[in-house]
């Protein structure tokens, strides 16, 4: 978010850059290796891992919401040839959150056949107030969880205001600009780049924490990099995002 993106066609600004560069069907890079990684990454799930790692206080949450009635829950059965991730993507929903309901499951790949899971009706939105800073994301009326959030410097570098929706996701992304792949400092799209379904803008990490500032990008949204990554995690293809 710091610098200007130079691709054959020009120079785009950063948040650009990693738009332009999906639309090209350029692949990302990725740390994660197997068909587990690759599947979880075409289908904007999460990043694949051996063991499924749980956020105890997210996951109470999310089954609060549960027994608390709020939420609608139905049930699906394991077949064979399912994993977690073919089971979240069917079910509209995503790794983490069918993880939460189902602590019995270890593995995104060992679902036992016949195995009873339970599925919530996972519809979230997400609200982003500017002038706090602030990323909520609610379901119905309850909010889940809120993170703090960079904003654009403002100008014709503004924050896009509106209501847009989640586009692809993704993990691990190369930077082309300076040819700099995930996790080095001189990346400046962090872990996860999520993409809004307004050209040229999205949410994304950063592997350099003093650009957490409020005012300090050139209108894409910046997170921390766990933040952005549990973001991506939590969010299925088309959730609303209103920015005011």
């Amino acid at each position: 978010m710091l610098g200007r993106g130079k691709t054959k066609r020009g120079r785009l600004g950063v948040c650009r850059v990693g738009v332009f560069l999906l639309l090209l069907g350029v692949p990302a890079r990725v740390t994660e290796s197997g068909e587990t990684a690759r599947a979880a990454q075409l289908n904007n799930l999460g990043p694949a891992v051996a063991q499924l790692e749980r956020d105890d206080s997210l996951c109470e949450k999310i089954v609060g919401v549960v027994n608390l009635g709020r939420a609608d829950v139905s049930t699906y059965v394991v077949k064979k040839g399912d994993s977690l991730i073919s089971i979240a993507k069917r079910t509209r929903s995503t790794v983490r959150v069918v993880g939460c309901l189902n602590p019995q499951i270890t593995s995104v790949n060992h679902v036992l056949v016949g195995e009873l899971l339970l599925i919530l009706k996972w519809k979230p939105r997400v609200i982003v107030d500017t002038r706090k800073q602030a990323l909520t994301i609610a379901l119905g009326d309850l909010i889940v969880k809120e993170y703090a959030v960079g904003i654009g410097m403002g100008g014709k570098f503004a924050t896009p205001r509106g209501t847009f929706k989640i586009g692809n996701k993704v993990w691990n992304p190369y930077d082309a600009e300076h040819k700099a792949d995930a996790g080095h400092p001189m990346n400046q799209f962090g872990h996860v780049w999520i993409a809004l379904n307004v050209r040229g803008y999205g949410i994304h990490g950063t592997n350099v924490s003093e650009t957490l500032g409020p005012q300090t990008t050139k209108g894409c949204l910046l997170m921390s990099n766990r933040d952005a990554g549990e973001l991506g995690e939590l969010l299925p293809f088309g959730t609303s995002v209103a920015i005011n």
